[in-house]
């Protein structure tokens, strides 16, 4: 049988707000929008917050949904050497489950239960986060390139080939980086208001073209939520210069989080320095930063940092608080009435 509640917020995340940090305890939430009888503000049990009713239900698709999704995927990457798509051999299941794709999101969050992410940031530990041996033998040949082009070599051909060899040693071994991204995105995808508007602007692009218009629109937000973790996740570990910056707050102010936990706060333009911000609990949050290999950033490293003012906690709680679906969270309620105040002002 289908579980009705289908959690957009992971609640092995959302523990670290209640006061005994486990999966079956609460949290102070503060709603956006109000449904029903529900209060603006209450200690809930995380079971009953960060969910929708089959939220992510794609049952009912046919196979001409298949092939119009299958095609715009395959748009999207009409330039790749090797592109993704959809794996027919699943999707047999995924037509009969209605609780088919948030299990196959419960693959994701088996990454960090894997490899303890969260708590290693958490502790201060960011020695995961690094390029492969693989990734620096690219990166490092790719360069050379470069430096060739303008007559200015820093290694021999010898030494290159050295340096690749050793790397070819490595090459089945994990990427954690990329695991801990592929685990990011999906944290940043799945949350409602990114899935919704998924949706929405699949619906305007049927009104346009009347050849899709009686495409199955979650069918396609949940295969492109799948598409885009995926490509986010080698785009931004192969190609682009990624730290972690971690905040330790210091101040009496903790940090929140909501149904949305990844924002962006550099917005949709490409900048120099391009910032996903997490909050992992009331006292510990990053932000991964991303920036072009060659940019002025192209050399910054991960580091801890102590956050000791409380107008800058409370600025990035209201940034991530008006970016969220319909919830915030915290361990603090007198936190949440002062957001609600910041928003209805």
């Amino acid at each position: 049988m289908a579980t009705k509640k289908q959690h957009y917020v992971w609640r092995g995340y959302l523990k670290r707000w209640n006061e005994s940090e486990d999966r079956f305890g609460r949290v102070y939430v503060y709603r956006k929008k109000v449904l029903g009888n529900q209060p603006e503000i209450e200690y809930a049990l995380l079971e009953n917050v960060g969910f929708g009713k089959y939220f992510y239900d794609m049952t009912g698709f046919s196979k001409a949904d298949v092939s119009v999704v299958s095609q715009l995927i395959a748009y999207i990457q009409k330039d790749k050497l090797v592109p993704l798509g959809l794996n027919p051999e699943l999707l047999g299941d995924a037509n009969a489950e209605r609780d088919f794709i948030e299990t196959l999101m419960g693959q994701y969050e088996d990454i960090d239960n894997k490899h303890q992410f969260l708590d290693k940031m958490i502790s201060g530990d960011l020695s995961f986060y690094k390029d492969s041996l693989v990734q620096v033998a690219l990166d490092e040949l790719h360069d050379e390139v470069m430096n060739a082009l303008w007559g200015s070599r820093e290694k021999s051909d010898v030494e290159l080939m050295v340096d690749t060899l050793k790397a070819m040693e490595h090459i089945e071994d994990e990427d954690l980086k990329h695991e801990f991204h592929r685990f990011f995105f999906m944290q940043h995808q799945r949350s409602p208001v990114i899935y919704e508007t998924q949706v929405k602007n699949f619906e305007t692009l049927k009104l346009q073209y009347p050849a899709i218009k009686d495409t199955n629109s979650n069918f396609y937000a949940n295969s492109l939520m799948i598409f885009f973790v995926e490509t986010m996740s080698v785009n931004v570990s192969t190609k682009m210069h990624t730290w972690i910056e971690r905040y330790d707050n210091k101040t009496n102010v903790p940090f929140v989080t909501t149904d949305t936990p990844v924002v962006n706060l550099t917005g949709m333009e490409f900048l120099e320095k391009n910032e996903f911000y997490y909050p992992i609990s009331p006292k510990i949050a990053i932000k991964l930063c991303v920036t072009s290999k060659g940019s002025k950033y192209g050399k910054a490293k991960n580091i801890c940092l102590d956050m000791t003012d409380e107008n800058e906690v409370k600025k990035l709680n209201l940034a991530i608080a008006k970016n969220c679906y319909k919830e915030v969270f915290s361990n603090d309620e007198n936190v949440l009435k002062s957001i609600r105040s910041e928003l209805q002002s």
